[in-house]
């Protein structure tokens, strides 16, 4: 799972340099202490950082992925009955967690923390808003936080529901597309139809659809009732069947528009092709030219 093979203590220092690259370009001025005494960067009036590192880790009694940051006081204090020790974070004002796999950084008041040995929370999109995995995601790259601003006022990215499988979920990105539970457009809500002449049923993303998907019928929606006009049979699938309307646009079984026969037709004066049920056509629908159907005269100008 990791994609980072380096020695722990390495990749703690590569965390300071990383947490001290986002506060320069945050404005910050930091200092960061030759002596390692459990503070890791100081900036600005005197605020002083704690950095952990963490990596995603696989959970297999939880079938899901973690991050885990140690916050023991050492980690060599498993001789004999000995218990680990929280880490005392003396006169630290803030711990910033960064998430290496994600790239996310997580500004955490000390006094949240403080007698914690360990924080945890887990690394799958799908389940950060569950409300056990939720605590800490609040400070998700609160970066405000260090300059005084109050948690309350950092307004997190508000929850949604998808419209169409009801999951409720806060975003990781501004402008999510789809849902991480159905992983259809969330925002796009979907009604459920039935075909009242057929009994197909189907979804779609209109109240109420021009036609049915199934029979193409354009009163899906209303009771057949019986009437006296007569059988239509089908010349292209020899399909019969009683029409609702005067004039049916298509086939109800193979959706041809030709069900009637009809005749291809070429206007010879502007070249338009079009298709026509009637036997007899007085002008072509795109030049309006009576003498579609003569051939084209060339006049010679001299």
């Amino acid at each position: 799972m990791n994609k980072y093979n380096v020695n722990s203590l390495l990749l703690g220092k590569a965390g300071e340099y990383r947490v001290s690259s986002e506060l320069i370009l945050r404005g910050h001025t930091i200092y960061l202490p030759g002596v390692d005494d459990g503070i890791d960067v100081i900036i600005d009036d005197n605020i002083k950082i704690q950095i952990k590192c963490g990596q995603k880790r696989e959970r297999k009694q939880k079938d899901t992925t973690v991050y885990s940051f140690n916050v023991r006081a050492s980690q060599y204090n498993y001789h004999h009955d000995k218990k680990p020790k929280p880490h005392l974070l003396k006169n630290v004002n803030y711990v910033i967690c960064w998430a290496i796999d994600d790239d996310e950084f997580y500004i955490i008041p000390a006094d949240k923390i403080r007698g914690t040995i360990t924080i945890s929370f887990t690394a799958d999109d799908d389940r950060r808003t569950k409300v056990k995995w939720n605590k800490w995601y609040p400070y998700r790259n609160a970066w405000q936080l260090l300059d005084g601003v109050p948690l309350e006022n950092i307004k997190p990215k508000e929850e949604i529901e998808c419209k169409q499988c009801s999951n409720k979920w806060i975003p990781l990105t501004d402008n999510p597309i789809r849902c991480p539970k159905c992983n259809g457009r969330w925002y796009q809500k979907m009604y459920d139809h039935q075909c009242k002449r057929c009994g197909v049923k189907w979804h779609s993303r209109l109240e109420v659809p021009n036609w049915c998907p199934y029979c193409n019928s354009k009163v899906w929606d209303k009771e057949k009732q019986s009437n006296n006009r007569a059988k239509i049979t089908c010349t292209e699938c020899g399909y019969s069947w009683q029409p609702e309307v005067d004039k049916p646009s298509r086939c109800p079984k193979c959706k041809t528009r030709r069900y009637l026969g009809g005749i291809d037709r070429e206007c010879s004066q502007c070249g338009y092709k079009w298709f026509s049920n009637i036997n007899i056509v007085h002008r072509c629908p795109q030049c309006h030219s009576s003498k579609w159907y003569k051939d084209k005269i060339l006049v010679a100008i001299t």
